[in-house]
């Protein structure tokens, strides 16, 4: 399912909505760590498909309800993965880290998304101009699982991980003191 998000992504809204099967939230019958809940449920919300779940809502604690929000969006929106199919860089034979970049098909002024995924086993530390990922010039950055805002706008994000954690930012040309809690 990882690779086939990335590599089919590009026909997603063209030719189908793309389906990534139902989205985990519930806090036990499954062997997934809390980590790795969170960085499937993100990537495959990311892809601005089909979104779903088969888990009872009211069963849901208040961290899991705030995950479901994220990733559930009405709106129209585009998923890049800016890295897939550069030498050396995330896709299926190569990098295990994952990039998607998100954006508003309405409102190009919103705050754009950008996921980094460490799909290995191992500890991954990677740095990435913007311009590359397709945000040119310079972005204010806020973390959406901490909270945490860059103190001042950057062209470049930096990111450590542990294996199969990663870690959601959203990039505005406007300051942003608080994430948003829902995805472009």
């Amino acid at each position: 399912l990882l690779r086939d998000q990335a590599t089919r992504n590009f026909a997603n809204g063209i030719l189908w909505q793309a389906d990534p099967d139902c989205i985990l939230l519930r806090e036990r019958f499954h062997d997934l760590t809390e980590t790795e809940l969170r960085s499937l449920a993100i990537y495959f919300g990311m892809t601005a498909g089909l979104v779903m779940t088969s888990d009872a809502l009211d069963e849901l604690s208040a961290k899991r309800l705030r995950l479901w929000k994220l990733v559930l969006q009405p709106r129209r929106a585009t998923c890049h993965f800016p890295l897939l199919g550069q030498p050396g860089a995330s896709g299926p034979d190569g990098d295990p880290v994952r990039v998607q970049v998100r954006r508003s098909v309405e409102d190009q002024a919103a705050p754009a998304a950008i996921f980094v995924f460490n799909t290995g086993d191992a500890p991954a530390e990677r740095t990435y101009s913007l311009a590359r990922l397709g945000l040119p010039g310079a972005w204010h950055i806020v973390e959406w699982i901490s909270g945490h805002t860059w103190p001042e706008p950057t062209e470049q994000i930096s990111v450590t991980l542990a294996p199969h954690d990663g870690t959601l930012l959203f990039a505005s040309r406007q300051p942003l003191t608080t994430p948003p809690e829902s995805l472009p």
